[in-house]
């Protein structure tokens, strides 16, 4: 099963890369294929993800929502750590820690598992890294702060968080607070489109990481494979040691090591490109990180699996 889960993913991978490197795919391709995953079947594979959950415990499943907002509250710290005993400089200091606290979870986390505990356990990716886009939409957009100057309001912000996966995730609590399953009926329809998000997600990064000059990011700087290093490794592992010695097991505990696992988001891309500040930084790190997470994600799922 693992290696039928980790030759999923190197196939899908593939075949963007392929895509891209052919002309079949182009930038606009993958903006406009991240539109549609986004906007309708992540947030359609959240929704119905409750109906093939085993909820089990209700109070631990709101420990294990706590928990995943006091991860992502505690990541801008171990940036900023990191960051001065590295001795990142102020101009590129923003992106590193970055680096440290959005993983590519949209893109990876939710396949990944979905590929090794089945599609019940989006329900779990979903509310550990609710924080996620709460944490980028607010702290993020200081990080990357507008090239033209132009703060945003609270209402901009809002309307920034309130996405239709942050939406999505928020009803898929208020359904399970609830207790309220949807009818099988408009399950199967909704996952019809939500299924397509797994293979979707992994192709759109085979072709993004072909969108890039891969052999001049690798020769970047050692800073962004120390930042793999911890990213990859460190944080995943401190992961496991926290969340096993809270009483998590299972899915729950594999969902929160694999997300916290997960290679630098694009998310931070696209904020240096928005910021129009450190953008060859942001791809590096996200081009390194990626091809690296090749290697370690497969090591993830056989110690998980």
């Amino acid at each position: 099963m693992i290696i039928a889960t980790i030759g999923k993913l190197v196939l899908a991978v593939a075949i963007g890369y392929y895509l891209y490197r052919t002309g079949v795919f182009t930038v606009e391709t993958n903006q406009k294929l991240t539109h549609f995953i986004l906007t309708f079947t992540l947030p359609l594979l959240v929704m119905t993800s409750l109906n093939g959950t085993d909820l089990g415990n209700r109070g631990q499943i709101l420990f294990y929502i706590i928990v995943g907002l006091a991860f992502y509250g505690a990541m801008p710290f171990v940036g900023k750590l990191m960051n001065l005993l590295m001795g990142i400089d102020k101009e590129e200091s923003p992106v590193y820690e970055a680096f440290y606290i959005f993983p590519n979870n949209l893109f990876m986390g939710y396949p990944v598992c979905a590929s090794l505990y089945g599609t019940g356990c989006i329900f779990f990716v979903s509310v550990f890294n609710l924080a996620y886009n709460i944490l980028f939409f607010t702290y993020g957009n200081w990080l990357f702060k507008e090239a033209d100057g132009q703060k945003k309001t609270a209402g901009d912000i809002v309307r920034s968080v309130m996405n239709p996966g942050v939406v999505s995730s928020l009803a898929a609590v208020v359904l399970f607070l609830a207790e309220v399953k949807l009818p099988d009926g408009f399950v199967e329809v909704c996952q019809f489109v939500g299924n397509l998000t797994s293979p979707l997600s992994m192709v759109v990064i085979g072709s993004v990481i072909a969108s890039y000059s891969v052999t001049s990011l690798l020769k970047y700087s050692w800073k962004i494979y120390l930042v793999c290093f911890f990213r990859l490794m460190v944080i995943p592992a401190v992961t496991y040691v926290i969340m096993t010695a809270l009483g998590f097991s299972g899915a729950m505990l594999g969902v929160a090591v694999i997300s916290m696992g997960m290679p630098v988001g694009a998310m931070v891309s696209m904020g240096c490109v928005r910021a129009q500040k450190n953008e060859e930084l942001g791809a590096a790190g996200i081009v390194v990180s990626t091809i690296l997470s090749l290697l370690t994600t497969p090591v993830l799922l056989l110690l998980m699996g």
